[in-house]
């Protein structure tokens, strides 16, 4: 049971440094772009954070564009297990958000990482948390960021679980 949960711990590290080196590489590139052609360094970042949320969230994927999750289709282990990532982005900075999974609690009998997590936006409006599944049953599954202060508004995406 141990040796599982580490298991799990280390491959959303895993996937978490990918999305990190990802980022970092892409803003690199385009604040070097930046600098030889007079753009600023912030939408040269803009620019970045947007290229690598669009490589992760290609067509088939469902999200309402401020939320999405990464990879949007994980294949599970053989025992039902996923890793993934969950980012937000151009929210309402310094606020807090829950990320609300009803569907995946119930279909992943070994227990899951995020439904009723809280998290906080950074200053620039961005959130980043990494989630693990157990025992999971494969299919389509809706994951939403609500607000925690008025407008309360609720942000979505849809996270796809294939069978190994």
């Amino acid at each position: 049971m141990r040796l599982s949960k580490l298991k799990l711990s280390i491959g959303a590290f895993l996937v978490m440094l990918s999305l990190a080196l990802v980022a970092f590489a892409g803003a690199s590139l385009n604040q070097a772009h930046a600098a030889s052609s007079g753009q600023s360094v912030n939408a040269a970042r803009m620019e970045a954070l947007h290229q690598a949320r669009s490589k992760h969230n290609h067509s088939s994927c469902t999200s309402s564009g401020n939320f999405y999750a990464s990879p949007c289709a994980v294949r599970e282990t053989t025992s039902g297990n996923v890793s993934f990532a969950l980012i937000g982005s151009r929210l309402i900075p310094l606020t807090s958000y829950t990320i609300l999974a009803p569907s995946l609690k119930k279909a992943c009998a070994g227990g899951q990482t995020i439904d009723g997590t809280v998290l906080n936006a950074d200053f620039t409006g961005s959130i980043n948390a990494t989630a693990s599944a157990a025992g999971c049953v494969a299919g389509r599954y809706t994951i939403e960021l609500q607000e925690n202060v008025s407008p309360f508004t609720v942000y979505s995406t849809v996270l796809t679980i294939k069978q190994p």
